[in-house]
Order: structure tokens, then sequence, then C-alpha cells
């Protein structure tokens, strides 16, 4: 256990970019769902992010075994890990803009007494 702390401690500059990048592809994401109707165009950040996550990936996986190739490995896993948080929170975006949009047709229909 206490290796694992130090080992923490030791990379702690590594760790925080992850949060951090994370609440940057939130807020981008949260930003164009705002400014586009299209349901679509939210998540083209994370896609943007995943791919160049995966083109990353790729090329650490063919030199692996050197220093370089594990540093590439990990900014791999941390774009491919923030693409999908941001595609998860596209699709909460998402369901959020449904029902009120369903709230407002329902209030509607209260309103007139038909549809």
């Amino acid at each position: 256990m206490a290796g694992l702390i130090s080992l923490v401690a030791d990379n702690i500059s590594k760790l925080i970019v992850l949060p951090i990048l994370s609440i940057i592809i939130m807020g981008l994401t949260y930003f164009v769902s705002r400014h586009n109707d299209e349901k679509i165009v939210k998540f083209y950040p994370s896609f943007i992010v995943g791919i160049v996550g995966l083109a990353i990936g790729v090329v650490a996986f063919f030199s692996l075994t050197s220093a370089i190739g594990l540093n590439l490995a990990w900014i791999s896993v941390i774009l491919l890990s923030n693409a999908l948080i941001g595609i998860l929170f596209a699709g909460i975006i998402g369901l959020f803009d449904d029902v009120k949009d369903y709230y407002k047709e329902d209030e509607k229909v209260k309103r007139n007494g038909k549809k």
C-alpha cells in the first residue's frame, strides 16, 4: 500500500491531466450543444479526441517497448477515456433536452386542451 501511495505521489503531475481534460471536454461539449440545434454535433469534440487517441494508440502499439511508446500509450489512454466521458456527457445532455422538450409539449397540450 505504501508503494502505491508513493507511486501516485511521484506521478501526480501526470495524473492531474485526466480530470482537467475531462472538465475541458465536458465544457466544450456543453458549449457546442447549446449553440447548435442538431443532435449529433454535441458528439463531435469527443469523436475528434477519440480519433486522435486511437491514432496515438496505434503508434504507441508499434513502439511499445521504448520509453516514447509507453508515454504515447499513456497519452492514448487519457485521450480515449476523456472521449468516453465526453460521449457519456453528451448523451446525458441529450436526455435532459429530450425531457425538457417533452414537458414543454405536454404543457402546451394542457393549456390548449388538444394536441
